[in-house]
């Protein structure tokens, strides 16, 4: 009778040190998991609605710009207005809405930040009215797999997908529109080519929607109207491909070729907007 007793004691004390063994196991586990899943919501650094943003902020080395959003269109407050990229802004506001970081480097220190280019990095806010969201955007990762960035009231380094953080890495020549000619093919109105005090070309849409000289000694020409309009194509889609000032002075016009320019071309829309373009003399 006692071997069978004895057999079910055992049998009972390794069940209870099972028992135990998983209980323990199992809080092990579960406090892992629920590290980890702090972890990862600490990654989600933002969470808004991109679209009731009305006010972006942009603080980089080519200074400092306020951008509004009104009647579906951005424009800029604090310089002299000039074409945007209007993609470009509404992207920042996308990819900050919900912006989750890869990993993380820890608590920021000074030398970290030098290392991490947060010292002086890129700064930009976007506002909806009642709040605010910033983040500042420091150099790419020597793998060229992330950016290193930091949001506003968080003192920890992260590291975000490079493709979202070369958007977010801003710069003037991101946000400025590299189209020379803002209107569309359809909305130019006329366009002309002078040559110092000499009027080389001017043609003006008629009254028939067709493409005519606006000089008298000319009118009684017609146009090739296919290669007219080819001409236009090629002057709407015009783009810069890199910006080297911005509201340059006069007295310094000599020094890009620009005192005595080779030729110009002033393209009218019809809505009456102007633009023109010089090519400097080489």
């Amino acid at each position: 009778m006692k071997k069978p007793i004895i057999i079910a004691i055992i049998l009972f004390v390794l069940a209870a040190a099972s028992c135990t063994a998983f209980y323990f196991v199992k809080q092990a586990q579960d406090e892992k998991n629920s590290s980890q899943s702090s972890k990862l919501n600490s990654y989600k650094l933002f969470s808004f609605d991109s679209s009731t943003v009305k006010k972006v902020s942009i603080s980089c080395t080519d200074g400092d710009f306020s951008f509004s959003y009104n009647d579906s269109k951005w424009s800029v407050d604090n310089v002299d207005d000039y074409p945007l990229n209007q993609d470009y802004l509404t992207n920042i506001c996308t990819y900050m809405s919900t912006l989750t970081a890869t990993t993380d480097y820890g608590k920021a220190n000074d030398s970290k930040k030098a290392s991490y280019g947060l010292d002086k990095p890129v700064k930009i806010t976007c506002e909806n009215g009642s709040d605010k969201f910033t983040i500042y955007v420091g150099k790419m990762t020597p793998s060229a797999d992330y950016y290193y960035v930091m949001v506003e009231g968080n003192d920890t380094v992260f590291a975000v997908d490079a493709l979202k953080g070369s958007v977010l890495n801003a710069s003037e020549s991101l946000f400025k529109s590299n189209k020379l000619v803002t209107c569309s093919d359809s909305d130019v109105q006329s366009f002309n080519i002078s040559r110092g005090d000499q009027e080389i070309l001017d043609v003006q849409i008629d009254s028939n929607d067709l493409w005519a000289f606006s000089q008298d000694k000319y009118k009684i020409l017609s146009l090739d109207n296919t290669k007219v309009a080819t001409a236009i194509s090629v002057i709407t889609r015009l783009e810069a491909e890199k910006f080297i000032t911005a509201n340059l002075p006069k007295n310094e016009y000599s020094k890009y070729g620009f005192d005595k320019p080779y030729a110009q071309l002033t393209v009218k829309s019809k809505s009456g907007n102007s633009t023109q373009i010089g090519r400097a003399h080489v």
